[in-house]
């Protein structure tokens, strides 16, 4: 019996407004509509992948409440309890928060720090039933999002697609 893995793709790049939060938004819903199970989860501060699936009242909710992925990075707690349910089928969030913006401090003098978000995955990959978990990143090359890319078997890098001149 061969056993199912969960893939795990970051969308990454360090410069704003190239596409990682509508690249991740619509390949984890149009893998939804497929059938397959799929998290995603907001790594930027500016919550644009958690207003892409709600409304705004209930994202400032989840933003400055205790479960968004800010909370969990910051306690170093497994994401299983900070999962929230999109009004769409096979398809769930970990909301952020505007508190992510300090999460290179948080983060800064913990050990194995690069590693936080993999070992907050763990019980997820292992148990949670998703098929895919897709990650959208902050525009940085700091820190977090070393944790993001160590956490993730593939990465995308959406680029803006503008004229030249």
């Amino acid at each position: 019996m061969t056993e199912k893995r969960v893939k795990t793709i970051a969308f990454a790049n360090n410069k704003g407004g190239s596409g990682k939060t509508t690249t991740c938004a619509n390949v984890g819903y149009s893998l939804s509509l497929l059938g397959r199970r799929v998290l995603l989860i907001d790594g930027d501060m500016q919550l644009n992948l958690t207003l892409s699936f709600f409304p705004e009242d209930e994202v400032m909710d989840y933003a400055c409440g205790e479960k968004n992925l800010y909370a969990a990075m910051k306690k170093e707690e497994d994401l299983w309890d900070y999962v929230v349910h999109t009004p769409y089928e096979n398809l769930d969030l970990v909301p952020s928060s505007t508190l992510m913006s300090g999460i290179e401090y948080e983060l800064f003098a913990k050990w194995q720090r690069e590693l936080i978000l993999s070992r907050s995955l763990k019980r997820l990959k292992e148990e949670g039933g998703y098929d895919y978990i897709l990650i959208d990143a902050p525009p940085t090359l700091g820190g977090w999002v070393m944790n993001i890319l160590c956490a993730s078997d593939y990465v995308i890098l959406p680029v803006e697609a503008s004229p030249w001149g």
